[in-house]
């Protein structure tokens, strides 16, 4: 997924915390002309908006979980405008490169929506195009600990202790369901005649049977 939230430096560092975030870029997106270098884009002329490119671990976060931060780390009404930069090019916008993404977006932005007074002004678009920044501008926070950042520091620790707990939720039902389906299988040998099944088995520390043979050896049957 692909964010606009102001000042890329600032934007990068607060996804950069969250566990789960697995790579970001930063860069220029939806804009008009080829290969924009960072003093084109700040003449407000060229279309574009500072973005952050965000590659995430689906098993650990999800993206309604990414958009719910995101909305934490921006002013969503503002215009042109995040902190004391003003332009074009911070904007806010969320750039899609599937379909797929629309529904989980119209339901963050639907939810954001009725926590405010004001209609959301941040847009959403598929992404058009996408220019990389000078290498200075990568991780420029982790270089420049000291450097400008219109985000608070007190953001990016909420952002270190994150967690999605809709997936962490997941999980665990998940590791439940599939002891049961395999106590369940296990019942089905003794039911079948054929006894103990394993010695031992485990489930990421969670769950713990003890039985004994795969089979008698009067039985056969292919596994």
């Amino acid at each position: 997924i692909y964010l606009a939230g102001g000042c890329f430096w600032g934007t990068e560092h607060f996804f950069k915390q969250i566990d789960g975030v697995l790579e970001t870029k930063v860069g220029f997106a939806n804009g008009h002309t080829e290969n924009p270098t960072y003093k084109e884009v700040c003449t407000d002329t060229t279309g574009f908006a500072e973005t952050v490119y965000i590659k995430y671990d689906e098993t650990k976060i999800s993206l309604e979980f990414l958009l719910n931060m995101y909305f934490k780390a921006i002013d969503p009404v503002s215009v042109n405008k995040q902190g004391g930069d003003c332009g074009t090019q911070y904007r806010t916008g969320v750039y899609y490169t599937s379909e797929d993404q629309l529904p989980v977006i119209e339901k963050v932005f639907d939810q954001q929506q009725k926590e405010l007074a004001e209609p959301i002004a941040v847009e959403v678009k598929a992404l058009q195009n996408f220019y990389t920044a000078e290498e200075y501008h990568q991780d420029y926070l982790d270089k420049n600990p000291n450097g400008y950042c219109h985000l608070p520091l007190a953001l990016f620790e909420f952002a270190r202790k994150a967690k999605d707990n809709r997936t962490e939720l997941f999980k665990a039902l998940n590791y439940n369901l599939l002891a049961l389906f395999t106590i369940r299988l296990i019942g089905s040998y003794y039911h079948l005649g054929i006894s103990k099944p394993f010695q031992k088995i485990f489930f990421r520390k969670r769950f713990y049977i003890e039985t004994e043979t795969l089979y008698r050896s009067n039985v056969n049957f292919m596994s």
